[in-house]
């Protein structure tokens, strides 16, 4: 029997209704929905992680570090910090303004609409939303259709929760995240693919609609020869093997040098046995997560085919567990340096000039996340400074997440805007700027017919202007 069809512009209109009739929400109630957001979470901790094991083979304590934890830590510091961030933020006024005041007033936006991907299918919609109602507004939540139990249950904790014209969950395909984003909402924040972001941003723009994109891209990871070699190979496997490669943060591939490759490449292959000792064909997954479909299983063997695999690769498409692979001899112009991996697989690849390294990173597409790991400062400094990316974490991958106020997002090809902590709230906001002023003095140099000369004018803005 064929599904109904969704009444997208009914279900807008009327969340739309809601945020005109509500009187905008103060600090106390906004307090209200996060504590309500973050009660029904820790109730329901078990169904949730049960439905990311569904989805994706996710181990429970990976599952509630990464996911439900994740989002419950950014909810809690969201609740301690909502009081400032509400406060107007006071701004100075020159002396042509004065006697005056200037601030800046954070008000929600309106309805906000929140497309989430398959990868992190909690966090990656709860950590937005978190910051949504933090700054007021009504929330329109699309989860992946590639997590469906995750998306069930989020429907099902959000409908407990909240009035349904002010948060509600909308489910379905790829034909229902391009109705809603022909809407005209206040703010669309898409996490996902490079490829469906400018869809995203296309539709957008037809309503001049502000967008969050958090895309990906090929996050480089560079070794020097001076890095401590088996805690730099366990910190690289670790970011790699998370929720199974596909972590948009994941190193997707390293350059080393070349005079540590052969002990990087025995490092790296011994710490991938060890955080992931059950391989296909052994039936215990262990703590190691699953490839989400067959079609991404399929574009991955697609990838490895022909490489040369120095260690790892063991698979199994009926089970969809991919093993770590560590691969070498991978040419520029293989599809492995190419494309974004977006699994498990992690090319070596050495280099003789750290400064070649660099320019080649800092000319090619701008990733998500760079990684460098090198106990030389100036070698770090200079890495932080030539590389643009959305974000740089020295001598470890992915933590540079960890921080609740650190704000996190992409540039260039892999995304803009950023959010979680205080810059969710603002991306959530209209930061309107207001000025009051006084009636006296009123200097009347200002207006026409203009009695001075030009020169007065850029004599006086020396001062009047500070």
């Amino acid at each position: 029997m064929a599904e109904p069809e969704l009444d997208l512009e009914g279900l807008f209109a009327r969340q739309r209704a809601y945020v005109r009739e509500r009187s905008r929400p103060g600090l106390a109630e906004r307090r209200a929905d996060l504590q309500k957001l973050m009660r029904a979470i820790e109730e329901r901790a078990d169904t949730l992680l049960e439905a990311l094991a569904a989805d994706l083979g996710k181990c429970a304590i990976e599952a509630y570090t990464s996911e439900v934890g994740f989002v419950l830590r950014d909810i809690r510091h969201a609740l301690s910090h909502l009081g400032g961030w509400m406060k107007p933020r006071g701004a100075r006024t020159p002396l042509i303004t004065r006697p005056g005041r200037a601030s800046c007033r954070p008000e929600p936006l309106g309805v906000v609409l929140i497309i989430g991907p398959w990868n992190y299918p909690l966090q990656l919609l709860v950590s937005p939303l978190t910051g949504a109602i933090a700054a007021g507004n009504a929330v329109c939540l699309k989860p992946s259709e590639f997590a469906p139990h995750v998306a069930a249950a989020v429907r099902e904790l959000c409908a407990d929760v909240f009035p349904a014209d002010q948060v509600t969950v909308v489910e379905g395909g790829r034909d229902v995240s391009a109705g809603l984003t022909a809407l005209p909402f206040d703010h669309i924040f898409f996490t996902g693919s490079t490829a469906t972001g400018r869809a995203v941003a296309r539709a957008a723009a037809e309503n001049l609609t502000p967008v969050t994109l958090e895309l990906g891209g090929k996050s480089p990871c560079v070794v020097t020869e001076d890095a401590p070699i088996a805690t730099t190979a366990k910190r690289i496997v670790w970011g790699k093997i998370l929720n199974a490669g596909q972590t948009c943060v994941a190193p997707d591939h390293v350059w080393v040098a070349a005079g540590a490759e052969r002990e990087l490449l025995e490092a790296l292959k011994v710490a991938a046995r060890q955080l992931v000792p059950n391989r296909p064909p052994d039936p215990e997954p262990g703590d190691y997560g699953r490839i989400v479909n067959e079609a991404h299983f399929d574009r991955l063997e697609s990838l490895i085919d022909g490489a040369t695999v120095f260690d790892g690769g063991e698979r199994d498409r009926a089970t969809l567990r991919f093993a770590p692979a560590i691969v070498t001899e991978a040419s520029l112009e293989h599809p492995l340096m190419r494309e974004e991996i977006f699994g498990p697989i992690l090319p070596v690849l050495p280099y003789r000039s750290l400064d070649d390294v660099l320019g080649r990173i800092a000319d090619g597409p701008s990733p998500l996340a760079a990684y460098v790991f090198t106990e030389n400062r100036d070698v770090a400094r200079d890495f932080g400074d030539r590389v643009r990316a959305g974000g740089i974490c020295i001598n470890d991958t992915v933590t540079h997440l960890m921080p609740a106020d650190l704000p996190f997002g992409g540039v260039g090809a892999s995304g803009h805007g950023r959010y979680r902590g205080r810059a969710g709230f603002d991306a959530m906001s209209n930061l309107k700027a207001v000025l009051h002023r006084g009636f006296v003095p009123d200097l009347p140099l200002r207006y026409p017919p203009f009695k001075t000369g030009i020169g007065m004018i850029k004599r006086s803005y020396r001062w009047l202007a500070r």
